[in-house]
Parts: structure tokens; sequence; C-alpha cells
């Protein structure tokens, strides 16, 4: 097969909004369906949950977590939740989607994970795949969005990553002073890769967070906007993000702990960021 990758997805970027983060009240999943199978992600592109590109019926490039991913179910609902918290908070991120992974495709496709296992057919998490450089490749006083760095640690703080922030950048001119767009990328650890409702539960009844350590590079006028947002987070905000999850993917139960658990860290964030940076 010939990788046409690059074109696509430049091709799909283009008709991004590269150059706002807007909130949204309502933030949604897209459906689509796999169409062909690209190539598995590799290099610093790669991850514990194996992910594969394939290119869907919207004509764009999907990175795509597999239903039996090495890492397991939780790491679709992290994702997911995530993606949604973003948009909702108005942080630049790949889109996600819920993909749909037809039998028909994956039994022509060598669609395998590092242990020869195939990716079966089932909905996945998929996330736009934008052409960027790695974290490696640039420093954070490079990228001219900083206000969406500011914002992402402020969501590192509500749901806090147990794998380390890891972000990538889109770049923005190849002269002397080549500068990047900062986006998040790889929420699957956020919130935990095994979490049960008990230990979202625990969570949820705490009564103190710790701030992202990256905030300390950013003063409290540069968090505001975010933290005034994210104090408007509610009860039906949270409903809302978790009811946009497959019916297979947690049970009643759990979507109840995960919305407290969203609630309640949202509602302790803004004051614990402010009174760190307010000690610096």
């Amino acid at each position: 097969m010939t990788d046409n990758t690059s074109n696509l997805v430049i091709s799909a970027w283009s008709h991004e909004s590269a150059h706002a983060s807007i909130a949204q009240d309502r933030p949604t999943l897209s459906r689509v369906h796999a169409i062909e199978w690209v190539r598995p992600l590799c290099g610093s592109e790669a991850g514990g949950s194996q992910p594969h590109v394939f290119r869907c019926d919207d004509a764009s490039l999907y990175m795509v977590k597999a239903p039996n991913n090495p890492q397991g179910g939780r790491i679709l609902v992290n994702e997911s939740v995530c993606s949604l918290c973003m948009s909702w908070l108005g942080v630049l991120h790949p889109e996600g989607a819920l993909v749909d992974l037809d039998s028909g495709l994956l039994d022509s496709a060598p669609a395998k994970f590092s242990d020869g296992r195939m990716i079966e057919p089932g909905i996945g998490f998929g996330s736009r795949l934008w052409p960027s450089e790695a974290q490696e490749r640039f420093q954070l006083d490079q990228v001219e969005n900083r206000v969406d760095v500011a914002g992402t640690f402020v969501f590192d703080t509500w749901i806090p990553n147990t794998d380390g922030r890891q972000y990538r950048g889109i770049t923005q001119s190849q002269d002397a002073t080549t500068t990047y767009r900062f986006f998040p990328v790889d929420q699957g650890h956020s919130i935990g890769p095994s979490w049960t409702e008990a230990s979202l539960g625990s969570l949820a009844t705490g009564t103190t967070v710790t701030a992202a350590p990256q905030l300390l590079q950013f003063t409290i006028s540069e968090v505001a906007p975010h933290l005034d947002r994210l104090s408007k987070f509610n009860q039906q905000d949270a409903d809302w993000v978790v009811g946009q999850l497959p019916e297979n993917w947690a049970s009643a139960e759990e979507r109840r702990a995960l919305a407290s658990f969203l609630v309640n860290r949202a509602r302790l964030t803004g004051p614990c960021i402010t009174s760190t940076l307010k000690l610096v």
C-alpha cells in the first residue's frame, strides 16, 4: 500500500480550528466508520495501547485505540472523557471520535499488536492525526499558543495524568524563529488506567488536589480564564460528558462515580491552583 498519510493529514488539518480554542458547553464525540487501515503508530507517536492509523468515512485520518488494546477498556473511557472535558474547558486538542471498526475491514488488513494479536471489531477511541513534532523537538518557550499550555496544566490538575503529560507541536514557520502550536496528547492514563467505582469514590470525596507542577511557570492572570471556566462546571455538565460513552463501556454506577469525580475535582482545582501560584 502506498502511504499517503502526510497529504491526507495536512488536508484534514486545514479544516481544523488551528488558531482558536473555543470552549464548548455541550461537546460531543463524532461517530465515524473506519474504511481503510493505514499503519500502526511507531516511534515517538506510539504508546502502550499500540494505536493504529485508520482513514475514516469523513475523509480524515485518526489515531485509533482499539477495543482490545493491550492496556484495556478503561483507556477508551479515559480518552473519551478527557477529550470531552478538554473541549468543554477550551483547550486545543485533536478532535475525539468513536470509531467503528468492522470485521470486514479488519479481516483484510494486517492490523495487529506487537504480540501478534489482531485488532478486534467494535468501537474504538480515535483522535484526528495532526502533522506535528514530538515534544523532544522543541521547547515550550517556542510555543505561540501559551494559553493552551496553561489550559492543559489546569486540566491536568483537574484530571490528573498518572503517566506524565505528553504533548506535540505543529510547526508554524521554517525560519530561524520557528514557533509551534502546542497540543496535548495521550490521556489514556488520566483518571487512572485501572480505576474502579470505589477508587473514584475516594478521590471524589477528598478535600485536596495537587497542582500540576508545570503551572509554576505561569502567573495567576494567565490561568485565570480557564479557572473561571472550570468554576462553572456542574453536575449537568458531568452527566453530559459521561452520557457520551458507549453503553457497554461503563455501568450506571461507574458513570455516576465518574461524574462525581469530575464535579468534585472541578470545585477544588481553582482554589488549589490560586493558592499555589500566590506562594510563588
